[in-house]
């Protein structure tokens, strides 16, 4: 007997269950006493065709009348019907093959109600007949997982919105450059999107009936295009190409997976389990030949092997909970959601990436024919002066190539700084909107260095000075709606490479938009940013006049680790803080490659 004045508990391992796999009435099921004792928190069966049948048995002890839910905690189960005592031929029908017009949680429940001193049974049915079974069933206050729900609901739109924005800026990558490669990671983005709103549960809270009944029905079909247009991007990003045996191995599985969508495409446990074996070899052959690229001199795979590996562990747990091996995924259905938008973050930074190994490639090419250059100079006059006519033309070439290369990473960086600030303006909870705020000045921060590159003839080189300047005034007009009188000392002579500018210019991002939010009264205050160098030791130092905070309870937020991750591992500096009557940070690193440019 379970006591309904309870919230938060996990009920199968206090009611009775009974597996069917002969299809039988539950009248049939109670008559022949099938019902057993159930002793663990989830029920697993993998995929097949078993009705999992249910006894809850309520008890109401108190003085009061108890109004509970029972919540089934997976989202994408097919059939959930509910049998009230005396009422066998009339259940209350759920699940995502029935779905609803008011139906406006991630998950299923049902309200139950009890009046003081009484006690009441349920009967439940759970089946699925396109997706594998795995789930839980909780009770819980109606009120609370409201709340619950929808801070949940807001972190999975946002987590799909940032999904959806980068494939958008994938397409627009490809279009401009005309790189395959990010046209098939797009694709790819498509089918990952589609089963992210369904295995977080928005697809029935969001979609027309009818494509909710046509998702379900597409189950096998797309998880077929996702590994075949995974194995696309895969193809084109690693160049694959030159590996004839390689390429051969990959065009056979995307032929041999095409063929196997269109005669398993049906969701029965063969259909189930083969997509499951393409998968899983997949994502083991992936690994490894990007593994394998990398050691024969291909740094760009370092990046298709940080984002693909975190994606790599995801879709293992996936495959296992549908496997019925495991409920991780089940149990925190949006962490497959959370990986996907890291991999689509590492990923993204490959363009910017590959030209940094452009350029690489283009000063050691300089340097070779440089060499040549000099060794034939006395032989050949004439013919170097040639040579060194071309090699000018090339150079400028260059360099107008890598301009337009800043200028268009300024430009997708303010793209995506613009979807941010059209999201903030549309949500109208203050907190909410500070943390799309924070996200989008973090943009911005890296924006302004490529925007120096643009206007600077140095096409290596940043002046931080007027960086400094222009994001200082930046988040000034950002926070100027907060009506506190702030002025900015900047005392700055350094200039910095792209990359060691955007991790200075992220530092100082966190470091002012904390003085702006926190430390000051009504009556504003003054911020103080020096910036100085001597033989590659560079020291930066920004510090308020303001009230300070406590550093020990400030350690575990987000600005914090972000300024840490720079400084100390990024940056490989000193990090030095200091908030008693004020706020001041401290940062030195030593950059040694500019020691021999000087």
């Amino acid at each position: 007997m379970i006591n309904i004045d309870q919230s938060g508990i996990s009920l199968l391992k206090y009611s009775d269950v009974y597996i069917d796999q002969d299809d039988k009435t539950l009248s049939q099921i109670i008559d022949q006493d099938l019902f057993q004792p159930y002793h663990e928190d989830y029920i697993t069966t993998g995929v097949s065709k078993k009705k999992v049948w249910i006894k809850f048995d309520f008890a109401n002890q108190t003085e009061f009348v108890q109004e509970k839910i029972l919540l089934f905690g997976t989202p994408f189960i097919e059939h959930i019907h509910l049998y009230r005592e005396s009422l066998f031929s009339k259940p209350d029908v759920q699940g995502q093959a029935h779905p609803r017009d008011d139906h406006r949680t991630e998950l299923h429940y049902y309200k139950i109600r009890l009046e003081p001193h009484t006690t009441k049974t349920y009967y439940a049915t759970v089946f699925s007949d396109y997706t594998y079974l795995n789930f839980k069933v909780t009770l819980e206050d109606e009120v609370t997982y409201h709340e619950q729900d929808q801070e949940k609901q807001f972190t999975d739109i946002f987590l799909v919105g940032f999904i959806f924005a980068l494939m958008i800026y994938s397409f627009l990558i490809s279009f401009y450059i005309k790189d395959k490669s990010y046209f098939f990671y797009g694709l790819y983005l498509i089918p990952l999107l589609s089963y992210q709103l369904k295995y977080v549960g928005l697809t029935q809270i969001y979609l027309p009936k009818e494509l909710i009944i046509l998702d379900l029905k597409a189950t096998i079909i797309r998880g077929y295009l996702l590994m075949i247009t995974n194995a696309l991007f895969a193809m084109h990003f690693l160049d694959i190409k030159r590996y004839k045996k390689l390429y051969g191995t990959f065009i056979i599985y995307i032929v041999t997976a095409t063929i196997s969508m269109m005669i398993f495409h049906e969701p029965d446990a063969i259909g189930y389990r083969l997509s499951s074996l393409f998968a899983l070899f997949l994502l083991i052959f992936n690994l490894s030949v990007a593994v394998y690229v990398y050691t024969k001199g291909s740094k760009q795979a370092r990046l298709y092997i940080t984002g693909f590996f975190i994606v790599f562990l995801s879709y293992i747990g996936v495959i296992s909970d549908s496997l019925g091996l495991s409920t991780l995924f089940v149990e925190h259905n949006n962490l497959f959601l959370i990986a996907a938008s890291f991999e689509a973050i590492v990923l993204s930074l490959a363009f910017a990436d590959r030209y940094m190994i452009l350029q690489q490639e283009k000063e050691k090419v300089n340097r070779l024919l440089l060499a040549e250059s000099q060794m034939r100079e006395d032989r050949v006059k004439a013919e170097v002066e040639e040579k060194t006519k071309q090699l000018s033309e090339a150079l400028k070439t260059k360099e107008l190539l890598l301009q337009e290369v800043h200028h268009r990473v300024k430009n997708n960086l303010q793209i995506l700084f613009s979807l941010i600030k059209l999201q903030k303006e549309s949500i109208q909870n203050n907190d909410h909107q500070s943390i799309l705020n924070d996200i989008g000045n973090r943009v911005n921060a890296i924006a302004k260095s490529y925007e120096m590159l643009t206007l600077d003839e140095h096409l290596d080189q940043i002046d931080m000075k007027l960086y400094m300047e222009s994001l200082a005034h930046n988040l000034y007009q950002s926070f100027i709606s907060k009506g506190k009188n702030i002025a900015i000392d900047i005392d700055v002579d350094v200039t910095l490479s792209i990359k060691e500018a955007v991790y200075i210019g992220l530092v100082a991002n966190e470091i002012i938009t904390n003085s702006h939010k926190y430390a000051f009264d009504e009556g504003g205050g003054k911020i103080f940013i020096t910036f100085h160098q001597n033989n590659g030791r560079y020291r930066l130092v920004i510090e308020d006049n303001g009230k300070g905070f406590d550093l020990k309870s400030e350690m575990s937020s987000l600005g914090l680790k972000l300024i840490n991750i720079l400084v100390l591992d990024q940056l490989q500096g000193e990090l030095s803080i200091d908030t008693q009557g004020r706020t001041r940070y401290e940062i030195t690193f030593t950059l040694p490659q500019y020691d021999q440019q000087i």
